[in-house]
């Protein structure tokens, strides 16, 4: 066997482990959820995470997408109940690598800004644009959830971020990036430092995500905050 072909095959070998470990991970997850109505509004794709790997119905628009920043995302939530029926304006594609993909902004009113959505998991504007309008019309506005991953964080925000009125809310940062404390933030373990999308990525073959060394079942659930056991 070359070493082209043993390296495929133990490639092979590890995706189908961490397939049946996944399965078995995802199965306990699910029977611990009791709040199967939830909105869960997330600052990139975490949430619709959260919300896939629980079987949950997507009744929020911030799936498959980031916000431009923090601030923008803080400002979305804290104005919920316009930008939820806000136009979504098309503005020029993005590009990540050699994909493009494409950017949208809800509309401000003259007082409230301009919210920049990068779509970065739809093909194109159209699509993203509707699935945020079908998804925002689920919105449980009695049932919401925050989740946001942040790469570094001040004091302002810290303090916006605290004000909102959503019982269940959480910024999920790094020993490396933030300094700020707060029982609102959960320091990642297996993560010192932010990377794009690296909080989704499976740790090693165990079948669970970064992501789950935060228990978010339990927060989904009633709001702790809390390590994963």
């Amino acid at each position: 066997m070359t070493r082209s072909s043993a390296k495929k095959k133990d490639l092979w070998w590890r995706k189908k482990i961490i397939s049946l470990t996944h399965m078995c991970h995802r199965k306990r997850l699910v029977r611990r959820l009791t709040n199967h109505a939830l909105s869960i509004l997330s600052l990139d794709c975490t949430g619709g995470v959260m919300a896939h790997e629980l079987r949950l119905q997507f009744k929020s628009p911030t799936v498959n997408l980031f916000f431009e920043s923090c601030a923008d995302f803080i400002c979305y939530v804290e104005n919920l109940s316009y930008y939820a029926t806000a136009e979504v304006c098309e503005l020029p594609y993005g590009q990540e690598g050699d994909r493009r993909y494409p950017i949208g902004a809800l509309s401000g009113n003259g007082t409230l800004p301009d919210i920049k959505l990068h779509f970065l998991h739809y093909h194109t504007f159209e699509e993203a644009r509707d699935k945020w309008v079908e998804r925002s019309a689920r919105l449980d506005f009695s049932n919401l959830c925050v989740v946001m991953q942040a790469a570094a964080f001040d004091q302002g925000l810290l303090k916006r971020f605290e004000r909102l009125p959503m019982a269940r809310k959480v910024v999920l940062a790094y020993e490396k990036s933030c300094s700020v404390e707060s029982p609102l933030i959960f320091k990642m373990r297996s993560l010192d430092a932010f990377v794009p999308g690296r909080i989704l990525d499976y740790n090693g073959l165990s079948g669970r995500r970064y992501l789950d060394d935060f228990d978010y079942v339990a927060f989904l659930n009633d709001g702790t905050i809390r390590a994963a056991k």
